[in-house]
């Protein structure tokens, strides 16, 4: 089976019994080929860093990637619908300093490379500790 349509399948099973309301909008969001998606919750340039950034986690291949599949309005609907404030700040601190490092504009090379740093470093407390 490929990994995709599994991830795909639990995914949509799991995000629908937790966040109905919004998974029903997004997809009838995408469904409306003449309605034009806009980020509610982030800024352009914030959005901006959220396409950079799950592009790089899920590119396209044979099959389609995280921006063909709209995840970054996905994204900023849950983080407008689901999270808390503190939660939200958090993320928009965390694309702040990313827009410091003019993300967007990098060479994905360059902007691989941050993610792995930023990840290594998010997580590198709790390696320590197994």
């Amino acid at each position: 089976m490929n990994r995709r349509h599994l991830l795909k399948g639990m995914g949509a099973i799991a995000l629908y019994s937790s966040f109905p309301a919004i998974l029903s909008e997004f997809l009838s969001s995408c469904k409306a080929s003449d309605k034009k998606l806009q980020p509610t919750f982030f800024s352009e340039d914030e959005f901006h860093s959220v396409e950079g950034i799950t592009d790089i986690l899920l590119p396209a291949t044979s099959t389609p990637g995280a921006l063909e599949t709209q995840v970054p309005y996905f994204i900023d609907l849950v983080v407008k619908n689901c999270m808390d404030k503190n939660d939200q700040q958090l993320i928009k601190n965390g694309l702040h300093q990313l827009g410091q490092q003019k993300f967007p504009s990098l060479s994905s090379a360059k902007k691989s490379n941050l993610i792995k740093k930023i990840d290594e470093n998010a997580f590198k407390n709790e390696s320590n500790n197994t």
